[in-house]
């Protein structure tokens, strides 16, 4: 187990490399990159995330001594989010306050959805990510002290099907009203749960099974990948052909594939990375900030009457966003910026 552990220390650049890879498929979804078909694999993005930043925490934890150190390891990691969350709600607030239109029913009204986003809703476009994480974190947290990796997982995983079903299967059951009374009731006070906590739960626990040291050989896996990633598309397709354009954030087979491909990446070889720190830095500004980026690049678009590809939009969107995350990583080296670092 030592020698495991060592090793991926090691490769923590590849996880680096590969969080900044996902946030650019993110922005793919958010642009519509190349139409409807490349949909389903791009979805891979946001489980892996949950996935790598739950696999990084619990590897924190299980290298504190008793109960009160992994408490303190928890509050740190809920407080750092919070002022990642605190940094991009103050910077996007001009110009989310327009386009989310939260103060059209008054101001009161306004103060009150934003708190109930701010929760378990999303107040930006990464900010229903952070809020997820840091929830379900805690909740696996606690939980892992009364129930063993197993249940977890078992739980987890019925929780994960549960909520595909909600996302994208739907359709199919719309006539079970009595059936459906229990989720509406729950969506109106606490949101879709394919976009708050619940559907962070299964891939925490996941992240935490592979920072406690459970494997599974990367020929498995490769063989594995290489079956669900065609049962992903075709999953989608049927979704997509008869829900008529249904919702279809969640799918089933989402859960093999994530969980095959970190499988494979935590153990492969120990690799060193050109500027991996900072690509750790620019995929969190980049998830963040994109969304902004994106509103205010499709208003000017509309301006102007032009009917831009989605492939120009992806490209524009993600130098701008590369471009503020260069521009804040060198700025908060300089005297009087370090709380730039809140943005990372």
């Amino acid at each position: 187990m030592d020698a495991v552990i060592t090793t991926e220390k090691k490769n923590n650049d590849l996880i680096d490399l590969l969080k900044f890879v996902l946030s650019f498929m993110i922005v793919a979804i958010h642009t519509g990159l190349f139409g409807a078909y490349l949909y389903p694999w791009l979805r891979l993005a946001v489980p892996l995330f949950f996935i790598t930043s739950a696999y990084l925490f619990f590897s924190k934890v299980n290298s504190c001594d008793g109960t009160r150190q992994k408490l303190m390891a928890l509050k740190s990691f809920v407080l750092r989010n919070l002022k990642l969350y605190a940094f991009w709600f103050v910077v996007l607030f001009p110009i989310n306050v327009f386009t989310r239109a939260w103060f059209s029913n008054g101001f009161l009204n306004g103060i009150l959805n934003i708190f109930q986003n701010f929760l378990v809703g999303s107040t930006f476009v990464a900010s229903w990510f952070i809020s997820a994480l840091v929830i379900g974190t805690a909740i696996v947290f606690f939980a892992s002290m009364k129930v063993n990796n197993t249940t977890l997982f078992i739980i987890g995983a019925a929780l994960n099907i549960l909520i595909s079903l909600r996302s994208s299967y739907i359709y199919f059951f719309r006539e079970m009203t009595d059936v459906l009374v229990g989720v509406i009731n729950y969506e109106n006070i606490m949101n879709n749960p394919y976009n708050s906590f619940p559907v962070a739960i299964f891939y925490i626990v996941c992240g935490k099974i592979f920072a406690d040291g459970v494997r599974v050989k990367v020929k498995t896996s490769a063989l594995s990948l290489a079956a669900f990633l065609p049962l992903l598309f075709v999953e989608w397709y049927l979704i997509y052909h008869f829900a008529d354009r249904y919702n279809y954030d969640c799918y089933i087979m989402l859960a093999p594939c994530a969980l095959a491909i970190f499988n494979i990446l935590i153990q492969l070889k120990p690799t060193t990375v050109f500027c991996a720190k900072e690509m750790r830095k620019a995929s969190i500004i980049v998830f963040a900030s994109h969304g902004a980026i994106l509103s205010c690049l499709n208003w000017m678009v509309k301006k102007i009457g032009w009917d831009a590809p989605s492939f120009i939009v992806f490209l524009i969107t993600c130098i701008i966003a590369l471009s503020v995350s260069l521009a804040i990583i060198k700025l908060e080296e300089k005297k009087g910026l370090g709380w730039l670092k809140y943005s990372h």
